[in-house]
């Protein structure tokens, strides 16, 4: 395509760089839960990865859920509502989880990723219809593949983030007793 690079004067469309600068911080909240959540199982509850594993799979299907929810109804609702409510129903899965101790139940772990899950899908999916819209057609691969160029970006950042708590944090913990 002769457009293959993405036009730098869409940075200046607020249409196109909110939901850019939006989806950078959504992708590193996604790692975040994907990468944290299944040691937190295993390191905190003492549960295996199994159930760990069975655990995320309440984000996994209401993740689908959510993208599957805006499919069908972002014309009736529209675009800009669905985006908010997508950040919304991540902030409020966030803050459920903020709320786990260690005595919490699976089952209210697993109610708790289902907001989560349902933001994800419902805001990755609208963020690229949003940047699509905000583009010109001959533009339409490169801007549809920004959302995830960007997102991706965002993980590696977070990735070494956590990476580097973890080598300074982690070993400190280790060396206390546990109760």
């Amino acid at each position: 395509s002769p457009h293959a690079i993405l036009p730098p004067a869409l940075f200046r469309s607020r249409a196109f760089s909110v939901p850019i600068a939006a989806g950078v911080l959504s992708g590193m909240a996604m790692l975040g839960a994907i990468s944290f959540i299944p040691l937190f199982v295993q390191g905190v509850w003492g549960r295996s990865a199994t159930e760990a594993g069975t655990l995320m799979t309440a984000l996994i299907l209401s993740w689908t859920g959510g993208s599957g929810f805006l499919g069908r109804y972002l014309n009736r609702f529209g675009l800009r509502r669905m985006l908010v409510a997508g950040m919304a129903f991540m902030t409020v899965g966030f803050a459920l989880i903020l709320r786990w101790g260690p005595t919490t139940s699976m089952a209210g772990a697993a109610a708790s990723l289902i907001p989560l899950g349902l933001g994800m899908g419902m805001f990755t999916i609208s963020s690229i219809v949003a940047v699509q819209v905000a583009g010109r057609r001959e533009h339409l691969g490169a801007i549809s593949s920004a959302p995830f160029f960007f997102r991706c970006g965002s993980h590696l950042f977070e990735s070494r983030r956590q990476d580097r708590d973890l080598v300074l944090r982690v070993p400190r913990g280790l060396r206390q007793p546990r109760p």
